[in-house]
């Protein structure tokens, strides 16, 4: 099956930065995660309604070359866990909580 990606927004909000990456969590629809712009690390959890930033998970003070952009967030709705996958350009994954609203795991790929 083949899935096509259309790009609806290129900015949510005047107070958000320009938005490519998108996941809704499955678990709660009551908020999302995006990317903050197609050069930054940091990733922000939003409330669906209000369009107002919960949280920033804050891009890693690693190497340019280790971290790079955001290119996925991924989540799973086959368990009901609260971490989610953060995948960056330089083959980074960062594993984090959304229930304690930090990092638990990083992985190099």
């Amino acid at each position: 099956r083949e899935k096509l990606c259309v790009q609806l927004v290129s900015k949510a909000t005047n107070a958000l930065d320009e938005i490519n990456v998108v996941c809704f969590d499955p678990n709660n629809p009551r908020v999302f995660m995006s990317n903050c712009g197609s050069d930054k690390g940091d990733v922000k959890l939003i409330s669906a309604f209000t369009m107002d930033t919960i949280f920033t998970f804050k891009g890693l003070s690693l190497e340019a070359s280790q971290q790079g952009p955001v290119k996925f967030i991924a989540s799973s709705n086959a368990r009901k866990s609260q971490q989610r996958m953060i995948g960056y350009a330089g083959g980074l994954l960062r594993f984090v909580s959304l229930n304690e609203l930090e990092d638990k795991e990083f992985y190099q790929v």
